[in-house]
């Protein structure tokens, strides 16, 4: 005979055999506390169904493989129902704030790796401080790299190259503000970093919630760009 448990959980997942339903049925006339644990188990997953999109595939997944699990586990095992679904609950509630509060997906964020500009033979202290930005930007150590190219912006202030990358620094660094001031200037001008700094500086507005800002900026990235889609993933969000 199966565990109270065991038969909400069976019902929920529309595998209850008639004889099951018997029995659910009768605990749901007359046990109380049998129902209060059906309506609490319902209203959770009747909240994940809705709340999760569609493409949250893994989530589904993982919610189904849970529910096989639990029905395959042998009865000295079994786990209940809530003490389970309770963490999946909460790990598809962290997935679903971070939607709700406009939190892109993290490839969203991805930023282009720097390159070297290191030619053989040519060594100077201009060079030397790039490549120093360079080896710590590709390591991710944004703020090292920030403060590089800072020195690089104000002795050579009309290489936009490092304005750009400083300006993904600052993005990497969670210098959203600064990024602003960096990019700002790049977006508006037509030069061969104008419309990856658009979306860098569409992010930066984004995470400072200056929303109507970033929605601004990143509509003007072209279709034809390979930010494009990122693009739309965020004013997606901004628009949701």
């Amino acid at each position: 005979m199966k565990t109270k448990e065991e038969l909400i959980q069976d019902y929920i997942d529309q595998v209850i055999s008639p004889e099951d339903q018997l029995e659910f049925d009768h605990l749901l006339a007359s046990d109380e506390d049998f129902k209060k644990e059906l309506a609490f188990q319902l209203e959770i997953r009747n909240l994940l169904n809705r709340r999760i999109p569609s493409n949250e595939s893994a989530l589904r997944n993982t919610l189904n493989e849970l529910s096989e699990a639990y029905r395959s586990a042998a009865p000295s095992h079994v786990i209940s129902w809530k003490k389970w679904l309770i963490p999946v609950a909460i790990a598809a509630c962290f997935i679903l704030i971070g939607r709700w509060l406009f939190v892109p997906d993290a490839q969203v964020y991805d930023l282009p790796e720097m390159r070297s500009e290191i030619v053989r033979g040519e060594v100077n202290t201009e060079l030397s401080q790039y490549e120093e930005a360079v080896t710590a930007y590709n390591k991710k150590d944004y703020e090292t790299s920030a403060a590089v190219l800072k020195e690089l912006v104000n002795k050579f202030p009309t290489t936009l190259q490092y304005h750009y990358y400083l300006g993904l620094s600052e993005v990497g660094s969670d210098d959203f503000k600064g990024a602003v001031t960096t990019l700002k200037p790049l977006a508006d001008g037509t030069s061969v970093f104008a419309t990856d700094a658009k979306y860098y500086l569409g992010i930066a507005y984004f995470e400072l919630k200056s929303y109507d800002e970033a929605k601004a900026v990143l509509q003007e990235i072209p279709k034809d760009h390979e930010l494009f889609a990122k693009t739309q993933d965020i004013l997606s969000k901004i628009e949701n």
